[in-house]
């Protein structure tokens, strides 16, 4: 074996390393920067009841419990019910609070109602 042999193996370990480490990296950057809207929107946003139209897996799991992605029909208090989507982590026991045709209460950006976050 030579010396470019070894040096092949060595990128193709450091390339290999690269990207399961920045993989992982990108997923939890991007769940840590969606997580922080929807705080933002859960302090600062107005209140609303919504009814779930739909919920769909991500194929994601957080501690276990699935990240899902609620279609909504969010109710504006004194303004025109309009579909919003919203994703969240839902505890495996609270699964079946969030079905088809439930009522529960999120919040929304005025500037920008279509930025909905479940207030749990």
């Amino acid at each position: 074996m030579g010396i470019g042999f070894t040096l092949m193996i060595c990128v193709i370990v450091g390339v290999v390393t690269v990207a399961s480490l920045a993989i992982p990296g990108f997923i939890l950057f991007k769940l840590f920067k969606n997580k922080q809207a929807a705080d933002k929107i859960r302090a600062t946003g107005v209140a609303a009841q919504a009814q779930i139209l739909a919920l769909a897996d991500t194929g994601m799991k957080i501690n276990d419990n699935p990240r899902v992605q609620l279609t909504l029909m969010v109710h504006p208090p004194g303004g025109t019910p309009y579909q919003a989507v919203a994703t969240l982590t839902i505890s495996m026991l609270a699964i079946p609070q969030f079905q088809p045709g439930a009522w529960i209460q999120v919040k929304y950006d005025p500037a920008s109602p279509m930025n909905v976050a479940v207030d749990a």
